[in-house]
């Protein structure tokens, strides 16, 4: 596996520039709490979860999306 001096996040494709986050950088920003149900097409559900760590928002507040710009793909 890999360990956290490796880990890189990679912010590209329609952005005005390309940016790498080290492991470092993304525990630098700002973390949030969010309590979230959890419903499986298989039927199933967990009520109530709490989920902890970086918002999406404040991750991408770190590239300039082009107005293109429609979706992310993550890749891990």
């Amino acid at each position: 596996p890999m360990g956290l001096p490796e880990f890189r996040l990679e912010l590209d494709g329609l952005v005005e520039e390309p940016v790498t986050l080290a492991w470092d950088d993304l525990l630098s920003l700002p973390r949030a709490r969010v309590f979230a149900d959890m419903h499986c097409v298989t039927r199933w559900s967990r009520l109530g979860n709490l989920w902890e760590g970086v918002l999406a928002r404040d991750v991408l507040a770190n590239v300039r999306l082009r107005p293109e710009a429609r979706f992310a793909m993550v890749y891990g």
